[in-house]
């Protein structure tokens, strides 16, 4: 399905300025944590300061170690932060637990809670794969392209290869 937000600076402004910010005039200081302290996260920190900036938003970029990230995502401790998740196991509640009000504190990072998408995955992670699955992953989707407590900077995809005879 198609993504619920565009690249939109003149939009972004008008929004901004409804907020009561026009060009960011009285937005505090937004703290932006990035987890890694490489190269390629630092430049992508100092991307999204540049695209703020470009509406008049500041931010402070602070680079973390991975362990110091997970531990204040654990205690709530992030304002705005770039996130990334690995499917471990193939099943859409691998991504959709990561949305639930039980999970807050845990892989619930956001502290995003909504009763309506918690009922729905209550039902979605009794389900086995087919059409009731999917109609509730449907609706699911729905309630965050609304509530929109996150949005997706890029999608990665990693390809190991493997043979039995390699150790």
């Amino acid at each position: 399905s198609e993504l619920p937000y565009k690249y939109d600076l003149e939009l972004a402004k008008k929004y901004l300025a409804d907020a009561g910010f026009p060009e960011g005039k009285g937005l505090p200081k937004i703290t932006y944590d990035v987890r890694g302290t490489d190269t390629r996260k630092r430049q992508m920190g100092e991307f999204v300061q540049q695209e703020l900036r470009n509406l008049g938003i500041e931010i402070d970029v602070r680079l973390n170690t991975f362990p110091t990230f997970l531990e204040k995502s654990r205690k709530g401790d992030l304002q705005f932060w770039q996130g990334g998740w690995v499917l471990d196991y193939p099943d859409a509640e691998n991504v959709l637990q990561l949305l639930a009000s039980s999970n807050i504190g845990g892989s619930n990072s956001t502290l995003y809670s909504n009763p309506e998408y918690d009922k729905l995955f209550e039902q979605l992670r009794l389900l086995e794969d087919g059409a009731q699955k999917f109609s509730l992953m449907g609706k699911m989707e729905k309630i965050v392209n609304e509530d929109l407590p996150w949005i997706m900077q890029y999608y990665s995809r990693n390809y190991i290869l493997y043979h039995n005879h390699v150790g």
